[in-house]
């Protein structure tokens, strides 16, 4: 079995920004941030599928190579909240209206290979931190309080991802790339382990 996703790339840049505006945050090198290299921006996650339904989601999915890439711009920080505790920092993404179609076709093409669509809405955002509970309220004010300048960016790359996970984190591996309207796709090779 494999664990997939289906995520828009940050660029290396804009992720070492992300970096840098999350360790301006009073108190934050004592907390384990996600690392840099496992930033980005889900559009859609598959979940638990068999290995042997990964080359109909390649397949599937090939339409993204006709899609134009996304503008975006990242503007604050939020919480995800469980019985109203925040479980989750995360970065809130603008991102154009045009990728709501994407998306829906993406559930579309999946759901014609078994692979249930979304129901909940969209919310374009990049995971940060996964709260353990035992943070200050002083650490929550300063993450939600924190102004930064926003941070725009065009991306032009959609991937399939691989977490597998494991005792000390999850480990990413990039099944296949999408290069979107320009008619390039990378399959890739070895994970990146955290």
């Amino acid at each position: 079995m494999s664990r997939l996703f289906v995520s828009l790339n940050v660029p290396e840049d804009v992720k070492r920004k992300i970096v840098q505006i999350r360790e301006a945050i009073p108190e934050s090198n004592r907390f384990r941030w996600e690392s840099k290299k496992k930033i980005h921006l889900t559009l859609k996650f598959i979940g638990e599928v068999s290995e042997d339904i990964i080359p109909s989601v390649k397949e599937k999915l090939k339409f993204l190579k006709k899609t134009h890439g996304f503008f975006c711009e990242i503007y604050k920080f939020e919480f995800f909240y469980v019985k109203k505790v925040p479980k989750i920092v995360w970065m809130r993404v603008k991102v154009k209206p045009l990728i709501h179609p994407v998306i829906e076709k993406i559930n579309d093409v999946l759901a014609e290979i078994g692979i249930e669509k979304d129901e909940r809405p969209f919310v374009p955002h990049l995971t940060l931190l996964r709260l353990r509970g035992h943070e200050s309220p002083e650490f929550l004010d300063s993450i939600i309080e924190h102004k930064f300048e926003p941070i725009t960016f065009f991306t032009d790359e959609i991937s399939v991802t691989e977490s597998t996970l494991l005792p000390s984190g999850s480990m990413y591996r990039e099944i296949i790339k999408y290069k979107l309207s320009k008619g390039i796709e990378h399959d890739t090779g070895q994970g990146n382990e955290t």
